[in-house]
């Protein structure tokens, strides 16, 4: 295995767990923003 490929598998295995969050994240913001929308237009 070479060293470059060593890197890339590292890089992989760093990154994964950042962009698992990132999209954690994303949903539960447009949960929240479609929850607030609701309200917003049930108040209305």
């Amino acid at each position: 295995e070479s060293y470059f490929e060593i890197l890339e598998r590292y890089k992989s295995d760093l990154t994964k767990p950042f962009e698992e969050a990132t999209t954690f994240l994303n949903r539960i913001e447009r949960k929240l923003r479609n929850l607030c929308s609701e309200r917003t237009q049930r108040n209305s």
